[in-house]
């Protein structure tokens, strides 16, 4: 939930490329993606945008979330727990999440 709030708020993120994070952010449009480890953060650092660049990769962010909102948020979490709720407890090897 992190990452859809610092882009709410006109910052580019950066982030690692996996799961859902990768439909969020479109790297070097609205934030980063890269490996977390010093050589991938040592490149970035090296070729760390201009602040304008950086304004501009904020508004598109910001723009990139605003659909989301907290009701649909809440609504998704409450799916997935009364999901979860309603199903038969099952050994942890058996259970689909």
């Amino acid at each position: 939930m992190k990452i859809p709030e610092y882009m709410a708020c006109a910052r580019p993120v950066v982030s690692v490329p996996s799961g859902h994070i990768n439909t969020l952010i479109k790297d070097q449009v609205s934030g980063f993606l890269f490996r977390n480890d010093a050589a991938s953060w040592a490149e970035f650092l090296k070729t760390l945008p201009s602040r304008e660049r950086l304004k501009e990769m904020g508004a598109a962010a910001a723009r990139a979330v605003e659909c989301m909102t907290w009701e649909k948020t809440a609504a998704r979490y409450l799916e997935v727990c009364q999901k979860l709720t309603s199903r038969e407890l099952l050994p942890p090897e058996k259970f689909e999440a």
